[in-house]
C-alpha cells in the first residue's frame, strides 16, 4: 500500500484494511500525491496536526476533511498559502482572523467571499483584493462598495466591477474612468490597449442604455 499511495494517494480509497488507513507513515505518503487522500484516512489521522499539516501543504483544501482542526491557526494559515479558497474550510473565528484572511486573499482575491463581515470591511485587504480581482468588490461591505479609492481600482482592474460599486458614487467613478481614457499622458494606448477598448465599449452600451 506505501508504494501505491506514493503513486497516487486517493489509492489509499481502495484500502479495505483498517489497520493500513491509521498507518502514519501510509496517510503522510498519501496526501502528498492524492486530492481527497485524506477523506480515507482513518478518523484518528483526520485530526492527527501533522498529518493535516502535510495535507493541506501540498493541497490547500482538504482542510475539508479534517476533524476538530480547522480552529488550529497554524493548519489554517498553511491551508490558505497554499490555496486560499481553503478559508472556507476554516472555523467562524480564523475567518475573521486579520493574518490568515490576509493570507487567503493575497494567494486569490476570491477568497473575500469567505472572510467574516469585519474582514469584509477591512480598507487594506479589500483594497488588495479588488486590485488583483476587480468583480470581487461584491463582496465587500456596503460602506466600502462606496469608497472611491476602492471603487476605482476595482473598475481600473475590470470594468465588470461597475455595477457592483456603490450607485451615489458611480456617476464620480464612470467620470474619473473617462478621464483616464482620454488623457493620454496617464495611458499608454500603445502598451495597454485592451482596457481602452474595455471602457470604450463600456461606455458606448450605457450611453445606448440612457437614449433608450
Amino acid at each position: 500500500m506505501l508504494a501505491a499511495v506514493k503513486i497516487n494517494g486517493d489509492a489509499l480509497m481502495t484500502c479495505t484494511n483498517v489497520k493500513l488507513r491509521n498507518d502514519k507513515e501510509i496517510v503522510m505518503e498519501a496526501v502528498k500525491t492524492g486530492r481527497d487522500a485524506l477523506l480515507w484516512a482513518s478518523d484518528n489521522m483526520r485530526k492527527d496536526v501533522d498529518v493535516l499539516f502535510e495535507a493541506v501543504t501540498y493541497n490547500g483544501r482538504a482542510l475539508r476533511y479534517a476533524i476538530g482542526l480547522r480552529d488550529h491557526k497554524k493548519i489554517v494559515l498553511q491551508a490558505v498559502k497554499q490555496d486560499g479558497n481553503a478559508l472556507q474550510f476554516a472555523s467562524n473565528e480564523l475567518r475573521s482572523n486579520i493574518e490568515i484572511c490576509k493570507a487567503a486573499v493575497f494567494q486569490t482575491p476570491f477568497a473575500i467571499q469567505y472572510c467574516s463581515e469585519s474582514i469584509q470591511n477591512n480598507y487594506d485587504i479589500v483594497l488588495h483584493a479588488v486590485q488583483h480581482n476587480g468583480t470581487v468588490i461584491r463582496c465587500a461591505s456596503k460602506e466600502l462598495q462606496s469608497n472611491l479609492d476602492i471603487a476605482f481600482a476595482a473598475c481600473n482592474n475590470n470594468i465588470k466591477a461597475f455595477p457592483y460599486i456603490g450607485k451615489s458614487i458611480q456617476k464620480e467613478i464612470e467620470m474619473k474612468l473617462n478621464n483616464c481614457i482620454t488623457n493620454f499622458d496617464i495611458i499608454e494606448i500603445s502598451l495597454n490597449p485592451a482596457p481602452l477598448d474595455d471602457f470604450t465599449l463600456f461606455f458606448d452600451i450605457i450611453e445606448i442604455a440612457e437614449e433608450e
